[in-house]
């Protein structure tokens, strides 16, 4: 098969989960012999363009093209376009698609919809994959509700579901299937036995308001004899930065591209989300490690913990104040006030009681080691083939007369100046705003 995956997402970015799942999903693909390209806007994600840098010093991979507007490169058989300039990826998504004629098109992560937009309009055979009910325009856990959206995922030949939990937001306020695969995101494993009880830290990543920093700082004030770390990654501002380094018991600590890096100085890992996380694929990624992890019930972390304690309460957000239109930002969450108690009770449990801490880390292990040996890139595979065998519609050629409204507005917006884009932003944002 000929699969393009677009994403808006970078496609390199090692610390976010859903970066890291769609990457390895197409290196699977790719390895099994299917043609494979990606293509993704430049976003500007905090700390990315250094780690990229190191990566194109190290020679890690090919560099095909690096020009203003494109940067090309090609990594384990799979060839990935970051197209840079807001704007400019919607007439190349088209030209490209028009170009390979893929036989699946995946769209993945697109909170502005104008991606999955542009692929409908070629007629291509596509299949959402949905990572994040957030980012969805409907049910009460997206960042911003618009029934007008829901129309192209009923145009869609399929809809992949990280969780049984988000296949059942799609059902509940959508009244659209879609198919549960959970993906091979940790690798092939064996993995290093690290939960140990003499370990250093309580650790968290990405912490930020979303991902409950609230409640991991509010547990190092309460539990100052406790040592906690901090791993700052996508969704950290300056801000949660600064109230981090002002708390004399948390260390920060870099992301790293070799995880064993965080977890080997990890005791407890904390997941104190307080917005719908699909899935939370990181809670699986420590406890195959054997390191406990205590994670909010919100979304699919029940369902990633395996029914291991400790799950516990949390008010969940509900509201944003606003919503940027660009793919890269994420709106500003009202954050709840939250009960302390249930997380100081559960984490002193575990960091006092080494009994209990021993047998909870065990299970972990245990555990995910069996839900890992269930993981791979075939159920993906049969899927998709399943999908090409089942339809017969074809990619259309974008004909150069091609009247299409959207096709138009693009195509101007791409040739419009960085001030005038500017204009254009603010403008959608005030209007957005107003409903």
């Amino acid at each position: 098969m000929k699969i393009l995956l677009v994403q808006s997402m970078e496609y390199l970015y090692p610390w976010g989960g859903a970066h890291k799942a769609n990457r390895i999903l197409m290196e699977g693909l790719a390895a099994r012999g299917h043609q494979c390209l990606v293509i993704t806007p430049s976003l500007n994600v905090r700390g990315y363009a250094e780690f990229l840098q190191t990566k194109v010093d190290s020679g890690e991979f090919d560099i095909l093209e690096d020009q203003e507007d494109l940067f090309t490169i090609r990594q384990k058989s799979v060839t990935a376009y970051t197209v840079k300039g807001t704007f400019k990826v919607f007439p190349f998504l088209k030209s490209k698609i028009e170009q390979f004629q893929p036989d699946i098109t995946i769209v993945s992560e697109d909170n502005t919809h104008m991606l999955l937009e542009t692929v409908l309009e070629t007629r291509a055979r596509t299949v959402f994959l949905a990572h994040s009910q957030a980012t969805l325009p409907f049910g009460p856990e997206s960042f911003q509700e618009d029934s007008s959206k829901l129309g192209l995922y009923k145009q869609l030949h399929g809809i992949l579901s990280v969780s049984q939990y988000l296949k059942n937001y799609f059902r509940m306020y959508a009244g659209i299937d879609s198919k549960v695969i959970y993906f091979p995101s940790y690798g092939p494993g064996p993995f290093p036995y690290l939960g140990h009880f003499d370990n250093k830290y309580v650790t968290v990543i990405n912490p930020s308001a979303i991902k409950g920093i609230s409640i991991f700082i509010g547990l190092a004030r309460a539990l100052p004899h406790v040592a906690f770390a901090a791993v700052p990654t996508w969704a950290t501002t300056d801000d949660e930065l600064d109230a981090l380094r002002a708390i004399p018991n948390i260390t920060l600590l870099e992301p790293s591209e070799n995880i064993n890096d965080i977890y080997k100085l990890t005791k407890v890992f904390l997941m104190p989300s307080l917005w719908g996380e699909s899935f939370g694929q990181v809670v699986v990624e420590a406890m195959l490690r054997g390191i406990p992890v205590i994670a909010s019930h919100v979304g699919g972390l029940p369902e990633a913990k395996l029914g291991l304690d400790f799950i516990l309460p949390v008010q969940p957000i509900t509201q944003y104040m606003n919503e940027s239109v660009l793919a890269s930002k994420i709106p500003v969450p009202v954050i709840p006030e939250q009960n302390l108690e249930p997380w100081r009770l559960a984490l002193t449990e575990l960091v006092d009681n080494r009994v209990h801490y021993d047998a909870l880390s065990m299970d972990s292990y245990e555990r995910s080691r069996d839900f890992h040996a269930q993981l791979g890139i075939e159920p993906f595979e049969i899927y998709l083939q399943e999908l090409v065998d089942t339809t017969t519609q074809n990619i259309s050629s974008i004909a150069p007369s091609s009247t299409d409204a959207t096709s138009k507005i693009m195509e101007t917006i791409s040739n419009l100046s960085v001030e005038q884009r500017a204009r254009l932003l603010t403008a959608i944002g005030e209007r957005r705003a107003k409903g």
